[in-house]
């Protein structure tokens, strides 16, 4: 009985303690057109953390880009410099040339596959469209303020 008592302890702590954003872990293929709605902490994270939103909801930001990463080498075994110089010509690159212009977005932010994804052979680059609705006015990214909307815009 006393072991039961603590197992049920432990799962109870466990539970608390879980960071809940790991709980809902990108499982879907990435897709031109997917809406989400990013906290700052989405936005700073390397792989993404939120399966898609309905963009009938209300959300901050959508994937404009989707291709194949272009190195062998895992994003994460590379210097980041090294890796978002990769992702900024091409994510970069649609953003500029693609429909997407100052008054829809104005911030772009890149993923790669998770750790256990990459493990798995997914080799894609994400490019997520934003509007940072004072971006003339914050002087670094926690003060970033994401607008958001209702409807595609990309």
């Amino acid at each position: 009985m006393r072991n039961l008592v603590k197992l049920i302890a432990f799962f109870m702590f466990f539970s608390l303690t879980t960071n809940p954003v790991f709980a809902e872990t990108y499982k879907v293929a990435p897709k031109v057109g997917q809406c989400f709605m990013h906290t700052l902490a989405d936005v700073d994270a390397s792989s993404p953390q939120k399966n898609p939103i309905a963009c009938s909801k209300t959300h901050n930001a959508e994937i404009f880009h989707v291709a194949k990463w272009p190195s062998s080498k895992a994003p994460e075994e590379m210097v980041y410099e090294e890796a978002w110089k990769m992702a900024d010509s091409i994510c970069g690159f649609k953003a500029a040339a693609s429909k997407l212009n100052a008054s829809k977005f104005n911030y772009w932010a890149w993923y790669t596959p998770s750790k256990e994804a990459w493990n798995k052979g997914e080799r894609w680059l994400r490019c997520d469209g934003m509007f940072i609705s004072n971006a003339k006015t914050a002087k670094s990214f926690s003060e970033y303020k994401f607008s958001s909307w209702k409807g595609r815009r990309a």
